[in-house]
């Protein structure tokens, strides 16, 4: 096709785009006389309509020259990378099996490479664009990015994680309706991590999904996702109006030519969730005719999922709850769907729990009939009905005798302020020198204990001075003054129950304060208590879907150990907060925050640094540089970060978080933590190593002056200076410090701690050659193993030890047993090139060359060695049966520790 020709046609195109379809073809007919030109035009309008991938560059590929591009051929290098076969070629590239052909690792990826007949500017910048999209995005249900480069003759390409599947829909097809509907809420908390990342899709359809062997969804092609976040310069945002869409999964307000926003992404899931359930298209009916289709996403009602199902089974399934579900989620309105896929996937799982839903009107009926399913066996209808017809006729006055009482509790409130003010401005004029003479060198500290002798003259008006008791304890609080804040805040406590009851909204509020003091000073099992009681009542008192009931749920979260409760307490504040419509940016960072954290006590890095990212971006907006809420975000991202081994990214983070700890007058246990933070850092940078040991004794002393003696956090940080000590070369000190932490933790009761603390001591106990002094303390840590709840990172640590004894005593089979174990949860959590991981991999490759298993054991060896000897806390006795191998079996060795 010449240039001319190409151009009549674009034209043409263009000009018949901004007219109804219904005169594509008099107008073709009044403004083109060449019948071949006119046809071609039409077939283009038509492609662009159809019910395939609506992109206008598919038309500039003429079929001779897609079926002379045979693409790559096997065995072709890019990169690294072997070309194995072309799988698959879209509308802007080519996609091939390829494996990794550098000696480096075995690993067969996918390789999306710019096809040959579509290097225009536009598919170029858009293809780099996809590139950039998914190296911010890592989640296991969303193909990686894991390489990228550039082919010899100049077309960029990306290499992903492999995906092995078929479509969901044709997955979906085998499994009964909760199952799919579980499939389905993985897809969508893909989505919702997506958008945390201001990505939406953009084109959510049964091809863009597979789902692997083990039943796992993965979503690929970001080639058209679009990016949120404006300010960002190096991805090109689509234009308006320029479709590249599947028109079958096609939101409104694309077809529109409005931009897409995240609840476009909505809608496709919609239509995904419709099509699964179903095993139809959404307007199947009309869906052979691309005008109709049209106008059907436009103007026409969601057809009910309910009647398109395949028999009455199905259709009693999706009656009710699922047909509100996809309805909700397809609203032509975008402000009228969920508001995010989040809520989306929360609605999903609340049916599968058989708790009401929020896409159905909360009518007591509804809420009735989804309790009395949930509770069968222990609900019989003729009492379901009277408790029924008893809340219809208490409705009312219920509602009345709350509206009572918290107009009651507002005016008490403004009261009890206007109190306290009069007693903070009578407390002021006693630093005024003309009151009370001397009063202008008043300090601080003396202002307080002035404040507290005084707050006793409140005893008539108890609710002024509970809130006057837990304002100054607050300050104490924020002061570090640990002690003295306990013991005004159950003052506080003390009062409210006397006057108001335990179930009191601000008796609710003193516990609270009294958690976060306990925790501070005795460490989370001293907390966990309190937050579980506030928990459990404070939902009586405000409802249940109120922000101190996310708040409460976030405090139990910070006080728990078990990652999976971890997740699913912050997952439900997350969800009150999107529920109650909280869309302050501070609140939507908190939350990020809090969704790292959940995935940083998993071990999935990537994840947590990821949302904290976004966290930061939103609060470095808002707040200045030393603003709590920055420093408390930027620390959890350093220690993230060091989590994946990036210790060059998480220092420069943790040092300015420790300068503007410095920077606070009264050291206090945030003091204590950023040096601690610091100080793990450098232990595992060879070059910053010796700093470390330093920042941690400063560490144990600024906790030994601020929280309890029996606190965790001394007992920890003990147990980090030992290793750290150890590694420098001085077993005996390290392996004297660890005792010593080891025998506080049996001293306070923390069992489990004191098990895994013993397990330790086998890195340390090798070097100084106590051999079965080692493989004892490995069993003991061993027996700890079974109780680790689930999701814990600490089993493949118990592993690597067992390994270490057993290699020691010569038992190389049980070694690489327990290697191999360790090998796997590290692979788990920890990225490739992590030295903990090349460790343990050096190690197994050891074990293996003494079990006769050598070829086995090179590619280990190889691989793994190299990779760890220079890390800060790389252990000798690993390198050293490393070495050993390497040299007899002729394996490059590139190093060896001397410690």
């Amino acid at each position: 096709m010449n240039e001319e020709r190409w151009n009549r046609l674009a034209v043409l195109f263009s000009d018949a785009l901004e007219r109804p379809e219904n005169e594509w073809s008099a107008y073709l007919g009044a403004h083109c006389t060449d019948e071949d030109v006119r046809d071609e035009v039409l077939s283009m309008l038509a492609a662009h309509a159809g019910a395939g991938a609506l992109r206008l560059e598919r038309r500039l590929i003429s079929d001779e020259s897609e079926s002379a591009s045979g693409g790559l051929p096997p065995d072709a290098r890019l990169g690294p990378y072997r070309i194995v076969a072309l799988v698959g070629r879209g509308g802007m590239g080519e996609v091939y099996r390829a494996e990794r052909a550098d000696g480096a690792y075995e690993q067969t990826v996918a390789i999306k490479l710019l096809r040959p007949d579509a290097g225009t500017a536009e598919l170029i910048r858009r293809f780099r664009s996809e590139r950039s999209l998914l190296a911010r995005l890592s989640h296991p249900n969303i193909a990686s990015i894991l390489d990228g480069g550039t082919a010899p003759d100049g077309r960029p390409y990306v290499v992903l994680r492999f995906v092995d599947g078929e479509p969901i829909t044709t997955y979906a097809r085998q499994l009964r309706v909760d199952d799919r509907l579980r499939l389905f809420v993985k897809v969508a908390r893909a989505v919702q991590f997506a958008h945390t990342r201001l990505i939406v899709h953009r084109d959510l359809k049964p091809s863009n999904i597979l789902v692997t062997a083990e039943g796992e969804p993965v979503l690929l092609d970001f080639g058209i996702a679009k990016l949120l976040d404006a300010s960002s310069g190096d991805v090109e945002h689509t234009r308006p109006g320029h479709l590249l869409l599947t028109l079958s999964h096609a939101a409104p307000e694309q077809l529109r030519g409005e931009p897409a926003t995240t609840s476009t992404d909505v809608y496709g899931l919609g239509a995904l969730l419709y099509e699964l359930l179903t095993t139809e298209r959404l307007f199947v009916d009309v869906a052979s005719a691309p005008g109709a289709l049209q106008r059907a996403i436009l103007e026409s009602p969601v057809p009910l999922p309910s009647a398109r199902a395949a028999n009455a089974d199905e259709r009693r399934a999706l009656r009710g709850d699922l047909d509100r579900i996809v309805q909700m989620a397809l609203r032509k309105e975008p402000e009228r769907r969920y508001q995010s896929a989040g809520s989306l996937a929360d609605d999903i799982e609340r049916h599968l729990d058989g708790h009401p839903v929020i896409a159905r009107p909360d009518r007591w009926m509804y809420r009735a009939t989804k309790f009395a399913r949930r509770h069968r066996l222990g609900v019989a209808t003729a009492v379901l009905l009277l408790v029924a017809i008893g809340a219809i006729s208490g409705r009312e006055i219920r509602q009345g005798q709350r509206i009572a009482a918290e107009r009651d509790r507002a005016l008490g409130a403004q009261a009890a302020a206007e109190d306290a003010l009069v007693f903070m401005t009578r407390l002021f004029q006693q630093s005024d020198p003309r009151v009370v003479p001397g009063g202008d060198t008043l300090r601080v500290g003396e202002f307080l204990r002035l404040a507290e002798q005084q707050a006793g003259g409140f005893a008539e008006q108890p609710e002024q001075q509970q809130r006057v008791y837990r304002m100054l304890a607050d300050v104490r609080f924020s002061r570090g003054d640990y002690a003295l804040a306990e013991s005004l805040v159950t003052l506080a406590r003390d009062v409210g129950v006397r006057k108001f009851g335990a179930d009191h909204a601000e008796v609710l509020k003193s516990e609270t304060l009294l958690g976060g003091v306990r925790r501070q000073r005795f460490g989370m099992a001293a907390a966990r208590p309190v937050y579980e009681s506030v928990l459990e009542r404070l939902p009586r008192v405000v409802g249940r879907d109120h922000p101190d009931v996310a708040s409460a749920y976030v405090n139990l979260a910070s006080s728990v150990h078990e990652p999976e409760l971890v997740g699913a307490l912050l997952d439900s504040a997350v969800a009150i907060r999107a529920r109650i419509g909280r869309s302050d940016s501070v609140e939507i960072a908190g939350a990020l925050d809090q969704q790292a954290r959940e995935r940083g006590v998993r071990g999935r890095f990537s994840e947590a640094v990821a949302l904290d990212e976004a966290s930061l971006r939103i609060l470095e907006a808002r707040f200045p540089k030393d603003h709590p809420s920055r420093l408390t975000v930027m620390g959890n991202l350093a220690i993230w970060l060091s989590g994946m081994g990036r210790w060059d990214r998480a220092l420069p983070i943790a040092e300015e978080v420790l300068a503007a700890a410095r920077r606070q007058t009264t050291p206090g246990e945030g003091l204590a933590l950023a040096y601690e933070r610091v100080a793990l850092i450098q232990a595992n940078t060879p070059e910053q190593r010796s700093q470390a040991e330093a920042s941690l004794r400063e560490t144990i002393r600024i906790f030994r002056a601020t929280v309890a003696s029996e606190h965790d956090l001394i007992t920890n940080s003990m147990r980090n200076l030992a290793i750290v000590v150890a590694s420098q070369g001085r077993a005996s000190a390290g392996l004297a410090l660890l005792d010593s932490a080891i025998g506080r933790s049996r001293e306070y009761g923390r069992e489990e701690n004191t098990a895994y603390m013993t397990g330790q001591r086998v890195p340390m106990l090798l070097r100084l050659g106590r051999v079965s002094e080692a493989v004892r303390s490995a069993e003991t840590a061993n027996e700890f193993r079974s109780r680790l709840p689930r999701g814990s990172t600490r089993g493949a640590d118990i592993s690597l030890w067992m390994g270490m004894a057993a290699m020691a005593d010569g038992r190389a089979a049980d070694a690489a047993r327990e290697w191999s174990g360790a090998d796997e949860g590290f692979s788990s959590w920890l990225p490739p090139q992590h030295p903990k991981l090349a460790m343990t991999r050096c190690a197994l490759g050891a074990a293996l060359a003494r079990t006769g298993r050598d070829a086995e054991a090179q590619a280990l060896l190889a691989s793994g060695c190299p990779g760890f000897v220079s890390w800060g806390l790389a252990d000798p006795s690993v390198a050293g049966w490393g070495r050993r191998e390497a040299e007899r079996l002729g394996v490059q060795f590139a190093g060896e520790t001397s410690r």
